[in-house]
């Protein structure tokens, strides 16, 4: 995403997408870009790896680069020297210890950056084990894509399947496996898919996200919004509201909002949706319609809505949906990092650091003491809207920070205690 600021701090960016769409090619122009930088003696200052079970034909290279392969988390670690700038990992969805979320968070928390590639869905549309949890450290995403490879299909494959022995990308049209659900007639000439906002608070997730939305209304395309039933804040934040009643959604800096309808769980959306929800009014209107562009705000916070998502976009669906990638404990948030792994495309929006002015990636949660407003300790409960809001009946608000300033009280100590890098050229 465009910004203003060139982030100083570490970062992790994911390069993901079906089979033979294009991920080792962004790794070998990396490398050829780092080439005229890359000391290759035992300091090197980049450390590439894979995982075995990456690209076998070729053992221990990743595009014709010399590669560590090891399936261990602690070995790579092992290789990590003061001078490591930056950590390449090739198949990275094979890595099935947890250790290896550890090591590339302690990675970008020291300072480094990192790149990883690998595919987040299995041939059943699943997600390998530690796809999600990595996705959502993730500051930024490269999501390659190619055609579909049946015969005379010109659709973007975002999927993979193994027929007849051969590995293939295909579209979600093309895609079939064991309880796929049926494509819905209304929507038989819609291609289902998911585009997600995320990133930290006051990043304008909600503004892009609002922009889809005018694009369709520009060509009468009628869509859904809607929103948490818990999730009030500004001025809604005195509200009563019951399940499909309609609110609000705010902005930071502007006085615009957007209706919505609220939602306890994904399974109420799905219930509007099929015009089942007992009420009427609403039954007539969602059936007249025809729903097939739907809006959520603050996925983070509906629970059951991954597999909502994974199943309709089979029947045509398309989502767009706004959240946090991570908790004020630098955490994945809620079903977030499920989502994540469903994506057609990815806008990662950061906002400044309140702090020091660099990238933010982080959301600083702030609790009030008496009169003070005090950083939130690592063992209170993350899941509180919020915003920046300031009287007596707010007892949580929250700043955008960046990794280096976000102060999180009683956080465990990483696995990994690398030490800090510091660029020998000053970014200044």
């Amino acid at each position: 995403m465009l910004s203003l600021r060139e982030p100083r701090n570490g970062r992790l960016v994911t390069i993901t997408g079906p089979v033979r769409s294009g991920k080792t090619t962004h790794l070998e122009q990396l490398l050829n870009s780092a080439s005229v930088i890359w000391d290759k003696g035992p300091n090197s200052n980049i450390l590439l790896a894979k995982h075995p079970n990456d690209d076998v034909k070729s053992p221990g290279k990743v595009a014709g680069y010399d590669a560590l392969e090891t399936s261990s988390p602690d070995e790579i670690a092992s290789h990590v020297t003061p001078n490591t700038e930056a950590v390449i990992i090739s198949g990275i969805n094979f890595y099935e210890d947890k250790s290896i979320v550890n090591l590339l968070q302690d990675l970008v928390l020291r300072n480094r950056r990192v790149y990883v590639a690998g595919h987040a869905l299995d041939w059943n549309a699943n997600p390998f084990p530690n796809m999600p949890a990595i996705m959502a450290l993730s500051d930024d995403f490269i999501i390659t894509k190619a055609p579909c490879m049946i015969d005379s299909c010109q659709l973007q494959a975002t999927r993979s399947q193994k027929l007849e022995g051969e590995s293939m990308r295909l579209c979600i049209k093309h895609h079939a496996f064991e309880g796929r659900p049926d494509h819905k007639h209304y929507l038989i000439d819609q291609i289902g898919g998911l585009e997600a906002f995320v990133g930290s608070m006051y990043a304008s997730k909600t503004t892009v996200w609002r922009q889809k939305m005018k694009e369709l209304s520009a060509n009468r395309i009628d869509y859904e919004v809607f929103k948490w039933i818990k999730d009030k804040r500004y001025s809604e934040r005195n509200k009563q509201y019951g399940l499909y009643d309609t609110g609000f959604i705010g902005f930071n800096n502007s006085d615009e909002k957007i209706p919505a309808v609220y939602i306890k769980t994904a399974e109420d959306m799905v219930r509007f949706i099929d015009g089942n929800t007992g009420i009427r009014e609403i039954d007539e209107r969602s059936a007249k319609r025809r729903l097939g562009h739907i809006f959520i705000d603050e996925g983070q916070f509906i629970e059951g809505i991954a597999d909502v998502v994974r199943a309709r976009v089979y029947q045509g669906y398309k989502f767009y949906i706004t959240g946090l990638l991570r908790t004020a404990k630098m955490e994945p948030f809620g079903e977030i990092p499920k989502l994540l792994v469903l994506a057609d495309s990815i806008d990662v929006m950061h906002g400044y650091c309140e702090r020091c002015g660099r990238e933010a990636s982080e959301s600083q949660k702030f609790t009030k003491m008496g009169d003070e407003w005090v950083p939130s300790d690592y063992y209170e409960d993350p899941i509180k809207p919020g915003g920046k809001e300031d009287d007596d009946e707010v007892v949580d608000r929250y700043e955008a920070r960046c990794r280096h300033c976000i102060e999180i009280p009683n956080r465990p100590e990483p696995k990994y205690r690398f030490e800090r890098y510091y660029p020998t050229v000053s970014l200044r």
